[in-house]
C-alpha cells in the first residue's frame, strides 16, 4: 500500500518516541504546514514545497538543499538546519527553513502548488466553512495495487494520479477530487475526461482495496494527532464519489469548462471562483 507506515519501529517513534514532538509541532501549525504519509516516510509541505521529509533510520531528517539556490555552501547550510532538529529546536528549524523557501519561491514562483497547499489548509477538520476534509493529495495508483488500471500487467506504466482525497462532512462520503485551474489543462492527456476515465478504470472498478487503504491512512493520521479521532469513512460508502473542483477567474473560463465537462455526465463540480479556497457543495 502506498499511503502507510509499515515499519512499526518508525511508527512507534512518531507516536510515542523521539519523533513525537515533531508531530506535535506540525499538529499545532496546521495553518501553515501539511503532513502527508507516503510509503514508510512523511512529507511535510509549506506553500506547496517539501519543507521536511522524515524517513526511517538514523539520519531521518531530509531538506532539499536546492532551495538554497546558487549558494556554494548549500550543503553546509542544509546541515545547519538539520542540526536544529537534532537539538529538538523544532520552532527554529521551521522558522529558518521557511525563510529559505520564501526566498526561493520569490525567484521560482509555483502558484498552482501554493494554491493546492492553501486548499489543504482551508479544508480540514478545523475549518467549519468547508464541506470537506482533505486527507491526502497527489494520490498515485500503484502498479501493484489491486485497483490498478491494467489488471493483467503488474508492471503497467499507466499510473493515474488524483489531486485530492477527501471526506465529505455531512455524510462521511469518501471523495476523489480532481482539481482544475483555468482552461489550459481541461483537454488533452491531462484533461478532465482522461481523469474521469482513469477513475472508472481503476478505483471505481475495484473500490474496496482503495477504501481500505484510505481507512488505514485516516487511522494513522489520527494516531499521529493530525486528524480528529471522530473522523471516519462512512460504512455506507461502497464506491468513492468522483468530483471536479474548478478554479476560474472569468465567465469565459467557466463556459469553456462546462463545454469540456459534457463528456463526463453525472460528475458533480465544486466551483472555486476567483481563487476561492473553501470546498463547498453547490446549492
Amino acid at each position: 500500500m502506498a499511503r502507510k507506515i509499515n515499519n512499526q519501529k518508525f511508527l512507534d517513534s512518531l507516536t510515542k518516541g523521539n519523533l513525537k514532538n515533531v508531530m506535535q509541532y506540525v499538529a499545532k501549525h496546521k495553518d501553515k504546514l501539511s503532513l502527508q504519509i507516503r510509503n514508510d516516510y512523511l512529507n511535510i509541505y509549506y506553500c506547496g514545497g517539501n519543507i521536511l521529509k522524515i524517513s526511517t533510520g538514523k539520519n531521518c531528517y531530509h531538506f532539499d538543499e536546492n532551495y538554497f539556490g546558487d549558494n556554494p555552501k548549500k550543503s553546509e547550510e542544509k546541515d545547519k538546519l538539520i542540526d536544529f532538529l537534532r537539538g529538538k529546536n523544532y520552532e527554529k528549524y521551521f522558522e529558518e527553513a521557511q525563510k529559505v523557501m520564501d526566498d526561493w519561491f520569490i525567484k521560482h514562483p509555483k502558484p498552482e502548488r501554493k494554491y493546492q497547499h492553501e486548499l489543504i489548509i482551508n479544508n480540514s477538520d478545523e475549518t467549519p466553512e468547508s464541506d470537506f476534509i482533505i486527507v491526502d493529495i497527489e494520490f498515485m495508483v500503484s502498479v501493484i495495487s489491486e485497483y490498478r488500471i491494467n489488471e493483467k500487467e503488474k508492471n503497467s506504466r499507466n499510473q493515474p494520479r488524483f489531486d485530492i482525497i477527501a471526506i465529505r462532512k455531512r455524510d462521511n462520503m469518501l471523495c476523489v477530487i480532481e482539481l482544475k485551474k483555468g482552461t489550459v489543462t481541461l483537454g488533452g492527456n491531462a484533461g478532465i475526461k482522461k481523469h474521469f476515465d482513469d477513475f472508472n478504470s481503476s478505483i471505481a472498478k475495484n473500490p474496496q482495496p482503495f477504501i481500505e487503504e484510505i481507512r488505514e491512512l485516516l487511522q494513522q493520521k489520527q494516531d499521529l494527532g493530525l486528524l480528529d479521532s471522530k473522523i471516519k469513512k462512512s460504512e455506507e460508502c461502497k464506491n468513492p464519489l468522483f468530483m471536479f473542483a474548478y478554479s476560474y477567474s472569468s465567465e469565459k473560463e467557466l463556459e469553456q469548462y462546462e463545454n469540456y465537462k459534457k463528456v463526463c455526465k453525472g460528475v458533480p463540480t465544486i466551483y472555486l471562483p476567483n481563487g476561492k479556497l473553501f470546498l463547498q457543495e453547490q446549492d
